[in-house]
C-alpha cells in the first residue's frame, strides 16, 4: 500500500507485515519528516493481528519495510522497547535522523525543498549549512550549524530560500506556543543566544525568552523559517481580504498567482517606508506647482513615485512582512480591469494599448455614468485646471480623491479608472526604457485614455502630479535570491540594482553570490542606458552606487573585475580626484556637486555609506 505524507508530500510504501504491524496504533511518524500520520486500515486481503505489545524484532523488522522507498537515506534501524508506543514517545526525544543523516539526506525526498531547489531559490550545498529542519505549522523551521554575525545570518537566510525566523509573523501561531516548541525541539542548539526577528528587527532567543538588542554585534546561529503556503494568502477572497502589516487589504484576482491592492497606495503607507528610508526622494511630499490645491490627506493615494520608488517601496515593505510584494504585471493588471480574456498576450504591450477595446472601467459607454470615478471633471476646471474635462460630469474632486471614494469592480478593487495612474512592472516595448502606466487619472478626459486597453508609456524616472502605484502580493512564492521583475535587460545582459550599505568588497562578493559581479560599463551606449535606467536612485547630491571597478594604488589604473579593458569612462568633472583617503580606491555612479550623474572615486573610510543607496549586479547572459 502507498500513502502519501500530508506535510512533506513523500510517497511511502507499506509492506503487508508494515500495515499489520502498525494495526492497533492511532498514528505513526513519517521517517522524512516526522510528522505524524494516521494509521491506515490494511486492505481486506491483508492478515490481522492482535496484541497489544510487539517484540523489538517485529518492531526493527516492521520499521525497515517503512524505509524501504528511502534507500538514499539508507536502513535507519530502531530498537523500540516496549512496542510501538514506545516508538512513537521516542518523537519528543529529537530527530531520528539527527544520527545517521546529514541535512541534504535529510530533505532529499521532501517536496518542497526539491522545488524550492528547482526554483534557483537554493541549492543542496547551501543547505547544508543547515543542522537540522524541523516541519512547523504549514512550514518548516531550521537553525543553522555555525555562528554568524547578523548581516551573514540574513545571508543565509537568502542562500537558503528562508527568512530569519520572526516569532510574532502572521501565520506562525502563537508566540509562546512557538518558543515551547523551539525550547524542546531545538534544545542541543540552543545553549547560547540565537538570532531570531520580533516585530521584523533583528533580536536573540536566549532560554525562551525573546530580547531586543541595541547593537546587531556578535556571532550567534541563527534560527531559519520556510513557509511553505502562507494561509493568510492562500484563504484570502474578496468578502475575507488578506489585511497586511499597514492595513493595505488585497484581494485575488483569477487566472493570477497574486493578490491585488483593493486600493492605490495611500500616503500614509508610503509615509511609513520613507520614515525607515530617509534617502527616499522627497517629491511626494512636497508641492509640484500644479493649479489645482492638492489634498495631502493620509488616505489620498501617493503621488509624485516614479518607477523606482515603487520598487523600492515593494523591497521594504517585502523584507519588513516575508512575502513578496511587487508591482503588478501587465497582463495581471488587464485581468483585474476585467479585459484579460479579451486581449491577446501574444502581441505586444504597444499593439494592445492601439487595439481601441470599447471598455471602459465602468463599462462599455461613453461618458461615464455619475461618479464612476476621479477623472477630470468641470470641478476641476473651476479650480484652475487647465486639462481638458469629460463634458457635464462632475465627481466633486478636483484633485486626488480618497482611495476607495467611488464603487468596486466585480472583483472588489477601487479606482481602476480615474484617480492616479498606476505604474506596471512591464517595459513600453522590448528593449525601451520606457516603463507603462494604466488606468488614466484626475486630470484625464478623453475616452481614449480612459478605455481600459489603454497604456501611457512613461519613463521610469518620470515623477508626475498625477502618478502613483498599487501593489500585489505573490501567493506562495518562495523567496528567491534575486528578483526578476526588478532586473533590467540592456544588450546580452541583465542588471538588477540592489538596496544596501556594504562596502564595495563586500558588495562584490554578494554579487557573485547572486551569480553575477557588479556592473562593468565598457560603453556609450550601456552607460547611457544605465545612468537614464538607475539615475532615478541617486536623486540627491551626494548620493552614489557601486559598480565594478577599482584601482589598486593611485596611478596603478583602473580595472574591471571581469578583466574587460578599461577604455569607456564617463567621469564626472574633476574626477577622478582620490580625495584623502587611503587606496584602494573604488567606482560609483554619483551625483556630483553639479548634480551631473556621472562617474566617482571613492574609498573606504568612516562615513563610505553616507549617500550609498545600493549596488548594480549584472549577469553576462550572452557570455
Amino acid at each position: 500500500m502507498n500513502i502519501t505524507c500530508p506535510h512533506c508530500s513523500q510517497t511511502l510504501e507499506l509492506a503487508p507485515d508494515v500495515l499489520a504491524a502498525l494495526q492497533g496504533q492511532p498514528h505513526f511518524a513519517c521517517p522524512t519528516c516526522e510528522g505524524l500520520m494516521a494509521v491506515p486500515a490494511p486492505p481486506p486481503s491483508a492478515p490481522q493481528r492482535t496484541g497489544s505489545r510487539k517484540s523489538a524484532s517485529t518492531i526493527t523488522t516492521a520499521q525497515r519495510g517503512l524505509n524501504r522507498n528511502l534507500l538514499v537515506l539508507g536502513v535507519v534501524t530502531l530498537v523500540v522497547l516496549g512496542g510501538v508506543a514506545a516508538f512513537l514517545a521516542s518523537k519528543n526525544g529529537g530527530n531520528i535522523f539527527n544520527t545517521f543523516q546529514n541535512i541534504t539526506n535529510q530533505i532529499i525526498h521532501n517536496s518542497y525543498f526539491t522545488q524550492l531547489i528547482a526554483s534557483g531559490a537554493t541549492t543542496e550545498k547551501d543547505l547544508e549549512d543547515i543542522a537540522e529542519i524541523r516541519p512547523y505549522g504549514d512550514g518548516f523551521i531550521g537553525i543553522s550549524k555555525e555562528a554568524f554575525d547578523w548581516e551573514q545570518a540574513q545571508d543565509l537566510a537568502k542562500r537558503t530560500g528562508a527568512q530569519v525566523l520572526a516569532v510574532d509573523a502572521a501565520g506562525i501561531g502563537s508566540k509562546p506556543e512557538l518558543l515551547t516548541w523551539l525550547g524542546t525541539t531545538f534544545s542541543n542548539h540552543l545553549s547560547a543566544p540565537t538570532w531570531v526577528r520580533d516585530r521584523w528587527d533583528g533580536s536573540v532567543l536566549a532560554g525562551l525568552e525573546v530580547l531586543a538588542v541595541k547593537e546587531l554585534d556578535g556571532s550567534r546561529k541563527v534560527l531559519l523559517h520556510w513557509q511553505a503556503a502562507n494561509p493568510a494568502l492562500t484563504s484570502a477572497t474578496k468578502e475575507a481580504p488578506f489585511v497586511n502589516s499597514l492595513g493595505m487589504k488585497f484581494v485575488p484576482v483569477p487566472s493570477t498567482d497574486v493578490l491585488f491592492c483593493i486600493h492605490e497606495t495611500r500616503r500614509e503607507d508610503y509615509a511609513a517606508y520613507a520614515a525607515q528610508n530617509p534617502q527616499a526622494n522627497s517629491a511626494w511630499s512636497s508641492h509640484f506647482g500644479y493649479p489645482v490645491p492638492k489634498a495631502e490627506k493620509p488616505m489620498h493615494p501617493v503621488i509624485s513615485v516614479n518607477r523606482h520608488d515603487a520598487e523600492s517601496f515593494c523591497t521594504w515593505l517585502s523584507t519588513k512582512e516575508g512575502i513578496r510584494y511587487r508591482l503588478p504585471k501587465d497582463r495581471e493588471w488587464s485581468l483585474a480591469v476585467g479585459i484579460g480574456s479579451r486581449e491577446d498576450p501574444s502581441k505586444s504591450i504597444a499593439d494592445l494599448s492601439n487595439a481601441a477595446l470599447n471598455q471602459f472601467p465602468w463599462g462599455d459607454v461613453w461618458p461615464p455614468m455619475s461618479l464612476a470615478g476621479n477623472f477630470c471633471d468641470e470641478d476641476a476646471q473651476k479650480a484652475g485646471s487647465k486639462d481638458t474635462p469629460i463634458k457635464g460630469y462632475a465627481d466633486a474632486w478636483p484633485f486626488t480623491a480618497p482611495v476607495m471614494s467611488f464603487a468596486a469592480n466585480p472583483l472588489g478593487i477601487y479606482d481602476l479608472g480615474g484617480n492616479v495612474w498606476e505604474w506596471c512592472a512591464d517595459e513600453w516595448i522590448s528593449g525601451s526604457t520606457d516603463g507603462i502606466c494604466r488606468g488614466g487619472s484626475f486630470r484625464i478626459g478623453t475616452p481614449r485614455e480612459l478605455r481600459s486597453s489603454h497604456r501611457d508609456p512613461y519613463t521610469p524616472e518620470g515623477r508626475g502630479v498625477s502618478t502613483g502605484f498599487r501593489i500585489v502580493v505573490e501567493v506562495g512564492a518562495p523567496a528567491t535570491k534575486t528578483s526578476n521583475l526588478n532586473q533590467k535587460k540592456f544588450g546580452g545582459s541583465r542588471y538588477e540594482l540592489v538596496p544596501g550599505s556594504l562596502a564595495w568588497e563586500e558588495a562584490e562578493q554578494k554579487a557573485r553570490e547572486m551569480g553575477g559581479h557588479l556592473a562593468t560599463i565598457t560603453s556609450k551606449e550601456e552607460n547611457d542606458w544605465i545612468l537614464k535606467m538607475y539615475g532615478g536612485h541617486t536623486p540627491k547630491h551626494r548620493t552614489h552606487f557601486w559598480i565594478g571597478a577599482k584601482e589598486e594604488t593611485k596611478g596603478s589604473g583602473w580595472r574591471w573585475v571581469t578583466g574587460e579593458p578599461f577604455e569607456f569612462t564617463s567621469w564626472n568633472k574633476d574626477e577622478p580626484n582620490y580625495g584623502k583617503g587611503t587606496p584602494p580606491f573604488y567606482l560609483n555612479v554619483y551625483h556630483s556637486r553639479t548634480h551631473v550623474i556621472g562617474w566617482n572615486d571613492r574609498y573606504v573610510r568612516d562615513g563610505y555609506a553616507d549617500g550609498l543607496v545600493g549596488f548594480l549586479v549584472e549577469w553576462d547572459d550572452a557570455k
